[in-house]
């Protein structure tokens, strides 16, 4: 079976670098795009993920030509896919039929890896296997090989990273450890230093283990993707990004069953982007397969267009819904090496790449075998910024950011073009998107204005009010678990503190929480109160001189205002002036009097007013009134105990009985002839104007008997105005 030549990258230099660190840019943080009434719009959902049925290019019969195509594959290994329509018992009678031993299997069981003792005839057996209705396509175990194209040395200096504006992109964004990037290759250092705090998920495909020995290939791919901004060694494009390095080599080969094992374990294990810089020129069924698994699950996967100067397919690159890469020289020129061709989609820098190898070194390689992990490392900040953004978009994103080279639009050697990070953020939307709101908002009393925006699935949203200082007055929505599409909500002007909001700037601020991370952004809109200053004030407030001193009495101004309080009687007689045009801002204070009039005496009991009359900045005038009962008098009581002898046998119960005739906070206790309170039966509990019977059973607190003695009951009611009268029954005895 024919070798797959693995990409590329002659190390034309390989030394230690200790002076290039990354460089310094600032991560200003991109912010991103119930209350009164809300209004949610039904949710649309979009799944924008593209969809390819794969079909292998020749039929499952035609064996002799499906072996033909392979130079390499493992002796003695067949890859079989079975139809859907399978049982398994008639999988396990064709296995046991052919002495085929199922050595792994993918996707369910609808792929297995079978081997047989027969070594050499597997294409003899291949060739009965496509006879039954039962096998969908049999295939050898292809093995993939790893090779460079040389290079002249000395390259450190990143130059590709301006050329592709990634200095403006971190100024956007320098990724997320949200965002996995799997690196399928030979394995990436993992202790590399500029690499070592983004590793995630390290596996050696080949012997099931998470140690392998580095491998300088992959470790170059996984540094231009995910270097790290340490002040040391080279800086990635994405470097906050996280490495899955999947190592697939077993010495120069790889099997294409286990690079299509390593892409299903890349998936399971949350990668968001699959880098392969690897491939070969015949088409493989199951390989195909696993990537449309993989795009299907949302992965975005990414591959080296090849080395040798051909327009022939090159796969993975050249299978559907993958991101095919052509590699560019620092004056943007198409590089000697690079294939081309009708599957190429962008091209990226790809000659003289400085980036991490093995060794805790580093050196310069070409090859589209580095393209791709550039486009990879793009595609990383692209999903940072906005990580609902789908498989297909990232895809149209890529092109249509590119710069265009070559002839106009696309063309089978710089595809739509060479990749640009900086332009690539500036085509990413937010994941709040389509947010409406007015420019301004007058409020009346009588209005209100919505806003409208559309979040993603499986989030939870918020919406506040923000005032000029960064304050939050008002919140519309709170952590309210959302399904995706298009929600409005509405403001009528009300803050939380019961005011309207006074004339200045406010931001609609609309953030949501999701497992991919957290997101706001904001509109801000001009407001202007027309609105008369208001007061509110509760309607009837109980106050006794005797039990407080004040009366503290909780208003609420709706906007600034020159604001008067006076205390009038029942004939609406001035009692006292508290406030005169006292200039006050808006929201909560306290409004308080001490009872007396204003020669200092104190008034009898009765009703009494307080009128508020506000006065706004454009001379709006308001008046608002609040009842003051005041009451001296200590609520009226009676008390008794039932029966004289209480015997606790665990049956009987004593009565606690009291009266009372008006509404009062009434609490009673159980007391020893000691002084020691043994059992609370009403704690400060409002009660109607009645009389009222309580049990008790003999017990304390703590639901044990207490001893046997004379005990009495004690209750206190206080009426509204914290009057408060107290009494005790007759002592009563407890016997046993």
């Amino acid at each position: 079976m024919k070798k797959l030549s693995i990409l590329l990258a002659l190390m034309l230099a390989i030394s230690p670098i200790t002076g290039y660190a990354a460089p310094e840019t600032n991560n200003q943080a991109n912010e991103q795009p119930s209350q009164e009434q809300s209004n949610t719009v039904e949710n649309i959902e979009n799944s924008n993920q593209p969809n390819a049925a794969v079909q292998p290019p020749v039929s499952k019969k035609q064996v002799k030509q499906i072996f033909s195509e392979a130079e390499e594959y493992e002796p003695g290994e067949l890859v079989i896919s079975f139809a859907s329509t399978a049982s398994e018992e008639k999988k396990q009678e064709i296995l046991k039929q052919y002495d085929l031993t199922v050595e792994s299997t993918l996707l369910n069981g609808n792929y297995i890896l079978a081997s047989t003792p027969r070594g050499d005839s597997i294409q003899e057996i291949a060739k009965e296997l496509v006879q039954y209705k039962e096998i969908a396509y049999v295939q050898p175990n292809t093995k993939v090989k790893k090779s460079f194209v040389s290079q002249e040395p000395y390259y450190y200096k990143q130059w590709y990273l301006p050329k592709i504006e990634a200095p403006k992109a971190w100024d956007v964004t320098k990724g997320s450890s949200d965002v996995v990037v799997a690196v399928v290759d030979g394995g990436a250092q993992k202790d590399h230093p500029d690499l070592k705090n983004s590793i995630v998920s390290p596996i050696d495909m080949v012997t099931g283990s998470s140690d392998y020995i580095a491998d300088n290939h992959g470790t170059h791919v996984a540094g231009i993707i995910a270097a790290a901004f340490n002040k040391y060694g080279t800086a990635g494009i994405a470097p906050n990004t996280k490495i899955m390095p999947i190592n697939v080599f077993d010495g120069e080969y790889a099997e294409t069953f286990t690079i299509a094992a390593a892409i299903e374990y890349a998936v399971k294990n949350g990668a968001d982007i699959i880098n392969l810089s690897f491939g070969d020129y015949a088409y493989d069924y199951v390989e195909d397969n696993i990537i449309q698994y993989a795009v299907k699950n949302g992965v975005v996967v990414i591959a080296a267009a090849g080395n040798e100067d051909t327009d022939l397919e090159f796969y993975p690159a050249a299978y559907a819904n993958v991101i095919a890469v052509s590699a560019t020289d620092r004056y943007d020129n198409v590089t000697y090496f690079s294939n081309y061709g009708k599957y190429v989609d962008v091209s990226a820098p790809g000659e003289g790449i400085m980036s991490t190898i093995a060794g805790s070194r580093y050196a310069v390689m070409d090859g589209t075998s580095m393209a791709a992990p550039v486009v990879s490392g793009i595609a990383a900040l692209i999903l940072a910024k906005n990580p609902f953004t789908t498989v297909g978009e990232v895809q149209t994103i890529l092109k249509k950011s590119s710069v265009d080279y070559g002839n106009r639009g696309w063309d089978m050697f710089y595809g739509s073009g060479r990749v640009s990070a900086y332009k690539a953020l500036t085509l990413t939307g937010s994941p709040i998107s389509n947010f409406k709101s007015p420019s301004s908002f007058t409020i009346t009393g009588k209005n209100r204005i919505s806003v409208s925006f559309t979040a993603p699935k499986n989030t939870n949203l918020s919406v506040q009010i923000q005032n000029a200082n960064g304050k939050v007055v008002k919140t519309l929505l709170s952590n309210k678990a959302w399904n995706g599409g298009q929600a409005t909500v509405y403001w009528n002007g009300s803050l939380d503190n019961g005011s309207y909001a006074t004339n200045g700037q406010y931001k609609f601020v609309v953030s949501f929480t999701s497992n991919k991370g957290n997101f706001r952004t904001y509109k801000t809109i001009p407001v202007k109160n027309t609105m008369p200053a208001t007061v509110s004030a509760p309607a009837v407030t109980y106050y006794s001189p005797v039990a407080q001193s004040k009366l503290s009495l909780p208003i609420n101004v709706s906007k600034p205002a020159k604001l008067t309080a006076q205390v009038v009687n029942a004939q609406n007689k001035l009692v006292k002036s508290i406030w005169s045009n006292a200039s006050v801002s808006a929201g909560s204070r306290t409004f308080t009097w001490d009872g007396k009039n204003g020669n200092g005496k104190y008034m009898v009991d009765g009703t009494y007013k307080v009128i508020f009359t506000a006065v706004d900045a454009n001379k709006a005038k308001s008046t608002t009134s609040a009842s003051i009962v005041v009451d001296r008098e200590a609520p009226a009581l009676s008390v008794a105990a039932e029966p004289a002898v209480f015997v606790a046998d665990g049956t009987n119960t004593s009565i606690a009985r009291f009266n009372v005739r008006e509404p009062a906070y009434v609490t009673v206790k159980v007391v020893s002839n000691q002084g020691e309170n043994v059992r609370t039966l009403a704690n400060n509990q409002l009660f109607s104007p009645s009389t009222y019977s309580l049990k008790w059973d003999g017990k304390n607190s703590s639901n044990v008997d207490v001893a046997v003695g004379n005990y009495q009951y004690v209750v206190e009611c206080k009426d509204r105005a914290g009057n408060i009268t107290t009494k005790a029954t007759s002592f009563f005895a407890l016997q046993r």
